[in-house]
C-alpha cells in the first residue's frame, strides 16, 4: 500500500499519476466506511490496493529479473524502508495510547497485536480472534494491519516464483500466474461459503487479488490498446469499483465471487492508462487525487487506531461531525508522517 510522492506524469521514470489517484479511490471509501460516513461497501478499497500492489511490485520484479539485476536483499531492503518506518511510528503511538487509555485486559490484546507485527502474522491473530465485521473488533487499534500481513506474506514467496519461472521456462509466466489466480480464486469462492473468517483474513484466499495485478504486469508493453477499448476499460473499471463501494455492505459474502467486481474494476483502470492515459486516468491524475494517493499508506495506518481509541473512550453514539473530525485528525497525522517518511527515503538514496 506504499505510495510515491505526488508528481506529474514522467515517461522516463515510468511514474503514473493515475495510479496515485487510484490509491485515493481505494483509501477514501475505506476510511469513510470505517467511520460509518457512507460507502457501505468501502471495505473493497483494500482489494483495490492489493491489485495495485501486485501490479507495481510484479512490474518491478519482472523488469529486474529479466534484466539480470534482481537481488532479494535489495528487494527486501526497499520493502523495509518503505513499509516499516511509518508502521513503527503508528505501532509505538498505539502502544502509548493504549497504555494511557485501555483497561489492563484490553491493553494486553494490544500487546499481542504489536508482538506479531515483526512476524507479519497479524492476519492470523485476528482470524483466530473474531469476524472482521464484528462490532467487538471496532476497538482493536491494529486490526487493519491484517492486510499488510497478507501483502508481506505474499512477497516472501512471489519473487522466488518469478525467478524459477524465468530460469526454467517450462511453463510460460503468464500461464503459471493465471493458474494460480484460478486456484486461489476457487478456494476463495469455496471458503466464503464454508469458512468465511479464515477466507477473509488468510493469504491463500487473498493471493489471487495480488496475482490479478501481477498477471496484468506480465503483459505490459505487449498489448496495444485502441482508443475506444482504452476508454471503455477505464469507464467500465471505474463503474465496477464505484458499484461495489455503493452496493456492497456488511452482509455481502466476501471475498469470494463478490471480490471480482472491485478487483476487475481496478485492473481495467490500470490497463486503460497503460502507455497513454485514458479519460479516467486523466481524472485520477488530478492533483488533489494524486495528493491523497501519496498519503494513502500513512492514512490507512493512522485512521483505524484513531477511530478505535475514539470508539473505546465514547460513552454513546458519536455524531457525524465528531466522526468526520477524527478522520480529519487522521489525515493531518498521515500528512506529517508521510512527509517525514519521504525525507528519510530521500536522505538514504
Amino acid at each position: 500500500m506504499e505510495s510515491s510522492p505526488p508528481a506529474t506524469s514522467n515517461p522516463a521514470s515510468g511514474h503514473r499519476p493515475d495510479i496515485d489517484g487510484l490509491r485515493a479511490l481505494a483509501i477514501l471509501p475505506v476510511i469513510l466506511y470505517h467511520a460509518r460516513l457512507g460507502c457501505p461497501g468501502g471495505f473493497v478499497g483494500v482489494d483495490v490496493f492489493l491489485v495495485i500492489s501486485g501490479f507495481l511490485i510484479a512490474s518491478i520484479l519482472i523488469r529486474e529479473i529479466d534484466g539480470g539485476t534482481y537481488s532479494a536483499l535489495d528487494f527486501w531492503e526497499r520493502r523495509i524502508r518503505r513499509i516499516v518506518p511509518a508502521l513503527a511510528v503508528v505501532v509505538v503511538a498505539t502502544w502509548a495510547a493504549g497504555w494511557l487509555l485501555f483497561l489492563p485486559m484490553d491493553f494486553k490484546s494490544v500487546g499481542t497485536s504489536i508482538a506479531v507485527q515483526p512476524a507479519m502474522a497479524a492476519n492470523v491473530v485476528f482470524w483466530r480472534d473474531a469476524r472482521y465485521f464484528s462490532p467487538d473488533l471496532e476497538t482493536k487499534p491494529l486490526l487493519h494491519t491484517w492486510s499488510l500481513a497478507v501483502e508481506e506474506q505474499f512477497y516472501v514467496g512471489f519473487p522466488l516464483l518469478l525467478v524459477l519461472l524465468a530460469k526454467y521456462r517450462r511453463v510460460p509466466r503468464t500461464m503459471a500466474l493465471a493458474g494460480l489466480v484460478a486456484g486461489s480464486f476457487a478456494l476463495s469462492v469455496y471458503g466464503s461459503h464454508w469458512h468465511p473468517t479464515p477466507t477473509f483474513y488468510l493469504l491463500p484466499t487473498r493471493a489471487w487479488e495480488l496475482l490479478v495485478g501481477a498477471l496484468l504486469a506480465t503483459s505490459r508493453g505487449r498489448m496495444p490498446i485502441v482508443p475506444a477499448v482504452r476508454e471503455a476499460a477505464g469507464w467500465g473499471g471505474l463503474g465496477l469499483v464505484l458499484y461495489s463501494v455503493a452496493r456492497f455492505d456488511d452482509q455481502t459474502r466476501f471475498p469470494g465471487l463478490a471480490a471480482l467486481v472491485p478487483c476487475i474494476g481496478a485492473a481495467l483502470i490500470l490497463l486503460s492508462s497503460e502507455g497513454q492515459a485514458s479519460a479516467v486516468g486523466r481524472i485520477l491524475g488530478w492533483r488533489p487525487f494524486v495528493f491523497v494517493g501519496w498519503v494513502s499508506y500513512s492514512l490507512y495506518l493512522w485512521h483505524w487506531p484513531v477511530l478505535a481509541f475514539a470508539k473505546y473512550q465514547s460513552t454513546g453514539q458519536q455524531g457525524v461531525a465528531i466522526r468526520a473530525a477524527w478522520l480529519l485528525a487522521s489525515f493531518g497525522l498521515a500528512v506529517v508522517c508521510q512527509q517525514r517518511r519521504e525525507i528519510r527515503l530521500i536522505s538514504t538514496v
